[in-house]
């Protein structure tokens, strides 16, 4: 994060320097779905697989929705914080899955 404009001159050319806080959002999206655990496939064993595809999908809709709001506002900044936003959701959502169908704390920082 600290020399990823550098890096990423150095590698791709100025052009893409602008790429650095959209991949930074993006970082931090995945990272906050890394925090949530391996609660998909959890759900997806335990034979709740409709339960993860509607969470799914309704991520995916909230994702085309939220892009379809930000990326005019704040271009491609925007479409980071909504794909960022809706990983999030996503895995918040199945996180409360496991948690309510399974009793299962996949949280990373959760105690046992």
């Amino acid at each position: 994060m600290a020399f990823g404009e550098i890096i990423i001159e150095t590698i791709f050319g100025f052009e893409y320097t602008s790429a650095h806080l959209p991949l930074i959002i993006l970082g931090v999206g995945q990272f906050s779905g890394g925090c949530f655990g391996a609660m998909i496939v959890l759900l997806n064993m335990t034979g709740n697989e409709s339960v993860m595809a509607r969470g799914l999908a309704l991520a995916a809709a909230l994702n085309v929705i939220m892009n379809l709001v930000l990326i005019p506002l704040f271009g491609i900044v925007g479409a980071a914080l909504a794909t960022a936003l809706s990983i999030t959701i996503f895995n918040l959502m199945m996180w409360n899955a496991a948690m309510r169908l399974l009793r299962i704390n996949t949280f990373a920082w959760s105690r046992p």
